[in-house]
């Protein structure tokens, strides 16, 4: 076991240095799962696939979402409204 956490930690440092220098800040979803699947796939066996994403898939790729928040209700009622509707909804409509 102890090779693999090597293995892990060794790919995780060698991702950190090859974008190091990205000012890339666009973030994509849609590749990320496809390539995990992929990875399952070709390893020939079974396993879930754990994604933690924090921030809304923006970049021209697959999966690429638009933000429903209109930008001109900040600071308005209307904004007020807006969000209060938007937990009644997850409230009310689980996934």
């Amino acid at each position: 076991m102890c090779v693999y956490v090597f293995v892990y930690v060794r790919l995780l440092s060698q991702i950190a240095e090859a974008f190091d220098d990205s000012r890339q800040t666009e973030v994509v979803l849609g590749p990320v799962i496809q390539a995990g699947l992929d990875a399952l796939r070709s390893s020939g066996r079974a396993g879930k696939l754990f994604i933690f994403h924090s921030s809304l898939p923006s970049s021209e790729a697959p999966g690429k979402l638009k933000s429903r928040d209109d930008r001109n209700l900040l600071g308005t009622e209307k904004e007020k409204v807006q969000m209060d509707m938007t937990v009644i909804r997850a409230v009310l409509i689980p996934d």
